[in-house]
Parts: structure tokens; C-alpha cells; sequence
């Protein structure tokens, strides 16, 4: 960077794209480290304001040509909702695993990749959790003080939930978070499910 630029053009940048409820943890984490852009629907990033669910917000990013996927679901926040309106789940037999990150870890997470993170290297952002979805909304449901949600078999799951929750039971996996612990160093703060509900 050339000596005569602006101040501005000397401090290292980020460019955040998606600056929801964990973007901005990462925002605030940051403290004014970096300068920061950020595409986001909301005015606490600047200068690239829009929004990943309205393309036609976009424009204002000039030549960003982001790819968009498809974002279905539930837009996070707490299980208890889920358990409160009596939401199946699976029983043992048939349930999956999960995995979990509290949101504060997980913007902790980003900026620890932003300063260790290796090149072109994928990093599982997960606690250290073990549990299948049905234990993780009974932990839920107990935190809470709600009753726990009923089990159902996967035929009955899929008759009764919608194509997009059914689709979270289809798939198992088991993320090992090794590398997030070893290479970013990261020290959870909430390292099971139960201290980050």
C-alpha cells in the first residue's frame, strides 16, 4: 500500500457478506480492529447495504456478484419455540445427530479464522457436544421447563412435519471440532449444548 493513500486505505479491510445476528457478534468482537464492510440489510456495517433475500438489493455492491442458495428454516434463536408447540421428534431408534455452536463461540470462531485460520482449510465450528436432536430438545425442554417434545417413528415424522424439518432428520453427522481447538485455538465459552442453551 502506497504511503500517500488515505488512512483509510491503509487499515487492513473485511468485507462481511450475510451480516445477521452472528455477523454483527463479529462486528462488535472486532472493535474497530479492521475496517469492515458489510453487505447486510441492516446500517450498523457500512458501506454495502442490502440483503441476501432480495437480489435486487445487490446492486449497491457494484461488480460483488455473490452466489445465492437457498435459506429455509427456522432463522435460529432458541429451541424452546420448537418445543413449546409440541414439535416431534424422533424417537431413539431413529433419531440423528447434531451439532451446535453458540453463537458468541461461533463469532469468536470467525474472527480467530480471520488471524489463524490456514488457507483453502475447513474448520468445523461445533462444541463439544455429543447428543441426537431428540436429547438436545429434551435438554431443551427441561431447561426450559416445558414438557418434552413426543417421539414419533420416521414415517410418522414425515407425515407429520413439513418437507424442510423433515429434512434436518435425514441427515447424521458427527462434526469433530479438533482442528477449530488446535489450529484457531479457540477456548469455548459454552462448550456443550448445555451451558450455550
Amino acid at each position: 500500500m502506497r504511503p500517500d493513500h488515505p488512512a483509510r486505505f491503509r487499515r487492513p479491510a473485511l468485507l462481511v457478506v450475510g451480516c445477521g445476528d452472528v455477523g454483527l457478534r463479529v462486528l462488535r468482537q472486532l472493535g474497530g480492529r479492521l475496517r469492515v464492510l458489510a453487505l447486510s440489510s441492516q446500517r450498523r456495517a457500512s458501506p454495502l447495504v442490502g440483503n441476501l433475500d432480495r437480489p435486487s438489493s445487490l446492486r449497491a455492491g457494484r461488480g460483488l456478484r455473490p452466489r445465492l442458495a437457498a435459506h429455509d428454516g427456522p432463522s435460529g434463536g432458541h429451541p424452546r419455540e420448537r418445543v413449546a408447540r409440541g414439535t416431534p421428534v424422533l424417537r431413539p431408534q431413529d433419531d440423528v445427530y447434531t451439532n451446535h455452536i453458540q453463537a458468541d463461540d461461533l463469532a469468536r470462531a470467525c474472527i480467530a479464522a480471520l488471524w489463524r485460520g490456514k488457507p483453502q482449510r475447513v474448520v468445523h465450528a461445533s462444541d463439544d457436544s455429543t447428543l441426537a436432536m431428540g436429547d438436545y430438545m429434551d435438554l431443551a425442554a427441561d431447561l426450559a421447563g416445558l414438557p418434552r417434545p413426543p417421539r414419533v417413528s420416521r414415517e410418522e415424522a414425515r407425515r407429520l412435519l413439513t418437507p424442510m424439518a423433515y429434512s434436518f432428520l435425514a441427515e447424521s453427522r458427527r462434526l469433530d471440532n479438533a482442528r477449530l481447538k488446535n489450529e484457531l485455538r479457540l477456548r469455548l465459552r459454552y462448550p456443550t449444548v448445555r451451558e450455550g442453551l
